[in-house]
């Protein structure tokens, strides 16, 4: 296994030689972005109450009860993460899950009921994690297409499909170009 943020710096043809397969995780798109800030932060929510009952336990165990009947937190309706989606365009889901991990303290949860998560606390947290700029992305998908053989694959296809194309047209014309079937009309 080999993992690497600058695979470009390799030869091709070493990669190619080494490893039997490869994959390729791209980037989230907006769909998954979105499902993945709502995943990411219930999880998140549901650590950290799940944590507090213990610890709760623990430390006063007459608080249990009380604690143990209530429900753990959940996403606020008001929590756009719609907008969230839209700002991480860039960003790994890994980048996304510790922006929602640095946020989500056990206090910051803890204190939920009585002020509501807001989309700008995790815009600063989101701020400090790598981003990827849009050329980047095109350098790994390329690398990727080269090493595992997409490239000629898919010039492959454009040659066939372009050669069907030039195929459908010839088949109406005879061998000098003209039509075939003769001139029809008076004669």
């Amino acid at each position: 296994i080999g993992t690497s943020s600058n695979p470009m710096g390799g030869e091709v043809k070493d990669f190619k030689a080494f490893f039997d397969k490869f994959l390729y995780f791209p980037y989230p798109d907006y769909p998954s972005r979105v499902l993945l800030w709502r995943a990411t932060i219930q999880s998140t929510i549901q650590h950290h109450s799940s944590s507090g009952l213990v610890m709760y336990t623990v430390l006063l165990k007459g608080v249990h009860a009380a604690w143990s009947n209530r429900s753990p937190p959940r996403i606020p309706d008001e929590l756009d993460t719609s907008t969230l989606a839209h700002i991480s365009e860039g960003f790994s889901s890994g980048s996304i899950r510790r922006a929602v991990e640095n946020t989500l303290s056990a206090r910051r949860v803890e204190r939920m009921e009585k002020r509501p998560l807001k989309e700008d606390e995790f815009i600063g947290a989101l701020a400090r994690q790598t981003a990827t700029f849009a050329d980047d992305h095109e350098k790994f998908k390329n690398f990727t297409a080269q090493v595992t053989g997409l490239k000629e694959t898919r010039d492959a296809i454009r040659k066939a499909l372009a050669g069907d194309a030039e195929g459908a047209d010839e088949k109406g014309k005879d061998k000098k170009g003209g039509k075939k079937g003769g001139k029809k009309g008076k004669k």
